[in-house]
């Protein structure tokens, strides 16, 4: 796609030795940095509140921070004081302590959604059959399901894509049609006015009553050839081209 990644993982350079993971110093000047770390206490590089001040201030300006792993990895505190000093994109799909999620937060990041960033469909079919399969194993009886059938069941798109579009507005098309997060961000925001409690129990029924919601190959886009086709199908989704 055309986007150097840098990749910071201490506990997996430490078993392997292997170079292709960086400093976090390095990370840290990066254009976007998103996390995807459990949650750890302990050890030689635990990630609880691992983006602090110290994290928040070497950050380049502008810089996009995501956070889909788990919210304890941010101090929120230090989080909503860099946001009152400086402006920068924040994207939040787990916060420190859901289903209580922080009003004056919500309100300052670009994108907060209520812990739904593993909520596709295919995912929790997958997710569900591995468990399945695993658990057949176990007491050693067949395991035949497959999520096949249920994801064939489950809505598809097709999408056209004029031949006329420019590279960036077509990427913005097939992925905003395919799925809008900003929509998901939308209902979450309609809590910041509601009282704690009734904010909590907000914030559980909408991942407990979380629509479909599919993964790029379940859509097909036509368009002509060239570098978007190539750039949407590495992406995922299923090209048709005319």
């Amino acid at each position: 796609m055309g986007v150097t990644c840098l990749c910071n993982d201490p506990p997996l350079r430490d078993i392997t030795g292997d170079n292709r993971y960086c400093d976090l110093e390095d990370v840290l000047q990066a254009d976007i940095i998103s996390l995807h770390v459990p949650l750890t206490g302990s050890g030689s590089h635990p990630t609880r509140q691992m983006v602090n001040d110290h994290f928040i201030a070497q950050m380049r300006p502008g810089t996009v921070l995501i956070n889909t792993s788990r919210g304890p990895v941010v101090d929120e505190a230090a989080l909503k004081q860099a946001l009152q000093q400086r402006d920068f994109p924040v994207v939040l799909d787990v916060w420190a302590d859901d289903p209580a999620v922080d009003p004056d937060l919500l309100r300052s990041v670009v994108i907060g959604t209520p812990h739904i960033a593993g909520y596709s469909s295919d995912a929790r079919l997958r997710a569900t059959a591995m468990i399945h399969r695993r658990l057949c194993e176990h007491l050693k009886v067949p395991g035949a399901w497959r999520p096949g059938e249920k994801l064939a069941g489950l809505p598809s798109k097709i999408i056209g894509i004029d031949a006329g579009s420019s590279l960036q507005d077509g990427l913005e098309m097939a992925i905003l049609s395919h799925y809008d997060v900003r929509s998901d961000a939308a209902v979450l925001h309609q809590s910041v006015s509601m009282p704690a409690p009734e904010a909590m129990c907000y914030f559980d029924d909408l991942r407990k009553n979380y629509p479909v919601r599919r993964e790029f190959d379940s859509t097909t886009i036509r368009l002509s050839g060239g570098k978007l086709a190539g750039m949407l199908g590495q992406l995922g989704f299923n090209i048709v081209t005319h």
